[in-house]
C-alpha cells in the first residue's frame, strides 16, 4: 500500500511540475530553471541510492516524488516570477486544496476497500467499483461546481450542439 500512496503522489506532483513545465516551454527561457534540473538529478540519485535498502523500490519512488518536489518548485519560481506575477498565491492555495482532495481521495478509497470483507478474487469486484465511483464523486463533490467546471460544461454544450446541429444539416 506504501508503494501505492507515493506512486499516487509522483503522479500527483509530476502532473503539476509538467503542467508549469509545457508553459515555461513555450515561453522559452530554459536556463532559469535549469539548476532545479540539476538539484533534482543529484537529489534522486543519491536519495535513491539511500533509500532503496531500507524500502525497495518504494524508496527509489520517494526519491523520484522528492525530485519532483524540487523540478516543481523551480518551476513554480520561474513561471510565477516572471510570466504571472501576482497570482502565486493563489496558486500555492489551490495547491494546497488539491493535496487535501488527494489525501481524502486516497485515504477513504483505502478505508472503503479495507471495509469491503471479501477476499481474493471476490473482493476485487467491489474495490473496483469503489476505486471508480468514490475518488471521481469526491471530486465532483469538491470541483463540480467552481467556475473551471462551468466553464467545462459550457465548452461540452457548445460541443453537443454542433454535433447536433451537424446531424440534422
Amino acid at each position: 500500500m506504501g508503494f501505492v500512496l507515493v506512486f499516487c503522489l509522483n503522479e500527483y506532483v509530476g502532473w503539476n511540475h509538467r503542467m508549469l513545465g509545457s508553459y515555461r516551454a513555450v515561453l522559452g527561457h530554459f536556463e532559469q530553471d535549469q539548476w532545479f534540473m540539476v538539484a533534482s538529478a543529484g537529489v534522486n540519485l543519491a536519495l535513491s541510492f539511500a533509500l532503496f535498502p531500507v524500502f525497495d523500490i518504494t524508496g527509489a519512488l520517494i526519491a523520484t516524488v522528492v525530485a519532483h518536489c524540487i523540478m516543481w518548485a523551480g518551476r513554480i519560481v520561474v513561471v510565477f516570477r516572471r510570466y504571472m506575477q501576482g497570482s502565486m498565491g493563489h496558486y500555492l492555495c489551490m495547491q494546497g486544496l488539491h493535496l487535501v482532495t488527494l489525501a481524502v481521495c486516497l485515504g477513504g478509497t483505502w478505508a472503503l476497500c479495507r471495509a469491503v470483507p471479501l477476499e481474493g478474487w471476490l473482493g476485487l469486484v467491489p474495490r473496483a467499483f469503489i476505486v471508480c465511483l468514490a475518488p471521481n464523486l469526491f471530486n465532483l463533490l469538491v470541483y463540480g461546481w467552481g467556475p473551471d467546471a462551468a466553464y467545462l460544461r459550457r465548452y461540452a454544450a457548445g460541443v453537443w450542439q454542433k454535433l447536433i446541429h451537424k446531424r440534422s444539416a
